[in-house]
């Protein structure tokens, strides 16, 4: 048999009496989310800066114009100024985009 989790059902918070224009007073209810009905909890909150990430990709130079970046191969070559750059999934596929741009290249 499965554990079931209790599930208490509340009802909504309410909060002061409104008036409309028409002249009907009521309650509405609050959102719970509000920062006076937050809790603290009791885990040690740390704040995102104080956690050092490392998200900067790292280039591992496999030949000339092709990197490794951990996952995939990256062609980077510069056609008339402008630097065209494209990720390839195998080694043999980026030697083979990196002829055709070089080809490209003199053409030009």
């Amino acid at each position: 048999m499965k554990n079931l989790k209790k599930t208490s059902k509340r009802a909504p918070k309410l909060r002061a009496t409104t008036t409309s224009k028409n002249g009907w007073k009521g309650t509405t209810p609050s959102n719970e989310t509000t920062n006076s009905t937050k809790k603290n909890s009791s885990k040690t909150n740390v704040s995102e800066s104080s956690i050092k990430r490392n998200t900067v990709t790292t280039y591992i130079p496999v030949g000339k114009h092709i990197y490794n970046t951990g996952t995939s191969y990256r062609v980077r070559v510069s056609i008339n100024g402008e630097t065209v750059s494209i990720n390839t999934s195998s080694k043999k596929e980026a030697y083979r985009v990196r002829k055709h741009l070089l080809d490209l290249r003199s053409a030009n």
